[in-house]
């Protein structure tokens, strides 16, 4: 897990002490992304203590990125832009949050701390701290009802607001069919 994080360092220890020279930090680069499959973009970026990237496999943090404290990465999760913006194109990640597998967050704006990012979401706004997001395009579902544990890491029980909205659809039909049948049988 440490092993990106220490060759993207290297990487830019190597840009500032030879900035002519950007073939080692190139080869530094190419070594993570082929062996670790992290792709950790050299230069504007900031990361707080505590980073942990685990099944580090497809996951991407775009180079104006800034991660706080106790983060956690799963695989395949994505921190990048949307092409739109200049400056500081990519999310900032406050302290204490979750962010699971295959989760998009494209674009410069702030995940809350004590934050959690359901796998899969691709998240295009800004989160309120202590937020569960779901859903593409990702959806708040869960915000300051409940303080989240910051060692909470539970991925399986999120909230999933359309299986939600669908029972409430199912609740209504039946009661629509019952109404009908009333009605049929004052007819008859």
């Amino acid at each position: 897990q440490g092993k990106p994080l220490q060759l993207n360092r290297m990487a830019i220890l190597l840009i500032h002490q030879m900035p002519d020279q950007t073939l080692p930090c190139l080869a530094v680069r190419a070594e993570d992304t082929c062996l670790i499959g992290v792709l950790i973009k050299v230069s504007k970026f900031v990361i707080g203590k505590g980073l942990f990237i685990d099944h580090g496999r497809g996951v991407v943090i775009g180079e104006t990125t800034i991660i706080g404290n106790n983060v956690t990465i799963y695989q395949g999760v994505t921190l990048g832009g949307t092409g739109k913006e200049h400056g500081k194109r990519h999310p900032t990640i406050e302290d204490n949050v979750m962010i699971s597998t295959g989760a998009k967050i494209l674009g410069s704006f702030t995940i809350g701390a004590g934050s959690k990012i359901g796998a899969g979401s691709v998240v295009l706004e800004e989160v309120p701290p202590n937020s569960t997001v779901v859903g593409i395009p990702g959806r708040i579902v869960k915000c300051n009802d409940m303080r989240l544990p910051n060692n909470d890491l539970d991925q399986i029980h999120l909230p999933d607001p359309v299986l939600n909205d669908i029972n409430k659809l199912k609740e209504e039909n039946e009661e629509l069919k019952d109404m009908i049948l009333k009605l049929a049988r004052q007819i008859d």
